[in-house]
């Protein structure tokens, strides 16, 4: 009577059965760990001359799915987990606070972008709109006109 039964498992105890157990089906699914990470390694060799570090990430994420199933190729779930990753590939596309990648894609893409679209002028406080009149002779409004016509000379916006 000193064999425990899972109920009487400490936590620690619970965890190790659980981490065999689960080592042992993903095992029978992808393989060795050294057989899947060496090919893992291979591909991420080749993704290591992506200069964006977040895009490198999805690629790498997708090179994982992909080893696995190398072992395994009738496995759905990879399958499905490259499209995933695909499409957070295109979220960071999207991102607004991702410029560097949405610079890439306007300058690579160039059928695909859109007219730039100048920001909104900034609200003044009518003593701010007095000053800059004053030191500047001509209105806020002049003024920002002019400097989009300059920029948009320039190649701009």
């Amino acid at each position: 009577m000193n064999e425990k039964t899972e109920k009487t498992l400490s936590p620690s105890e619970q965890f190790d059965k659980e981490i065999a157990d689960l080592t042992k089906r993903r095992g029978s699914v992808y393989g060795h760990p050294s057989t899947d990470f060496g090919r893992v390694a291979r591909i991420k060799a080749a993704l290591a001359d992506c200069s964006d570090p977040k895009v490198r990430h999805v690629l790498e994420m997708i090179a994982v799915k992909m080893s696995r199933l190398v072992e395994s190729p009738r496995h759905l779930d990879s399958w499905v987990d490259i499209a995933g990753y695909a499409r957070t590939g295109t979220m960071l596309m999207d991102s607004a606070d991702d410029e560097a990648l949405n610079f890439w894609w306007r300058t690579s893409m160039p059928f695909f972008s859109e007219p730039p679209v100048p920001p909104p002028p900034p609200k003044f406080s009518q003593g701010q709109v007095y000053q800059f009149e004053r030191r500047h002779g001509e209105s806020i409004k002049d003024a920002a006109d002019r400097f989009v016509r300059e920029q948009s000379a320039k190649g701009g916006f």
